[in-house]
């Protein structure tokens, strides 16, 4: 049995146009938290939005953070690990220039691992407080995530600090 990639993601379908503009959501800074239904990146047809972009403040514009949704779905998405938010850091100076951020101490070398993976109930505050994100629930297309930020460095966080695991 032959088994198919999996999609891009968010970040790599936005360079290649391949991404609706519509359905994506870019914070501004200081954002109060928002509720955000986040449909799965790969559903063609989608309403809601598909991907978050998060801009660091006082960071190069070419530095920033993707959110979105991936579900074991289709051809190519059913060889995920499993249904959940991903969350990229993407530098675009670097190579690679986006990568999923792993919250496993130490990360994983492998990006298909629980850490990379934020599933409902669970939350992530960027480096520095800089932005959170709470996966509030799981919906049939997706999750509904509550994301606030980007704020200033020293700010108070909009979560606690740190990853919240589910046990």
């Amino acid at each position: 049995m032959s088994r198919l990639l999996k999609h891009l993601s968010a970040y790599g379908r936005s360079r290649l146009a391949w991404a609706d503009s519509a359905r994506r959501i870019t914070l501004a800074a200081g954002s109060d938290r928002l509720n955000i239904e986040l449909d799965r990146a790969s559903l063609s047809g989608s309403s809601n939005s598909q991907m978050v972009l998060v801009p660091l403040p006082g960071q190069p514009s070419s530095r920033y953070y993707t959110i979105e949704a991936r579900k074991q779905d289709g051809d190519y998405e059913s060889n995920l690990a499993g249904d959940a938010v991903i969350i990229h850091r993407v530098d675009t100076q670097a190579s690679p220039p986006a990568f999923s951020v792993d919250a496993d101490v130490p990360p994983a070398n492998r990006s298909n691992n629980e850490g990379s993976m934020f599933k409902s109930g669970e939350i992530w505050t960027a480096p520095g407080g800089a932005f959170g994100v709470h996966v509030k629930a799981a919906t049939p297309e997706g999750s509904l995530v509550s994301v606030c930020g980007p704020k200033p460095t020293g700010s108070a966080p909009c979560f606690a600090s740190g990853v919240t695991r589910l046990k």
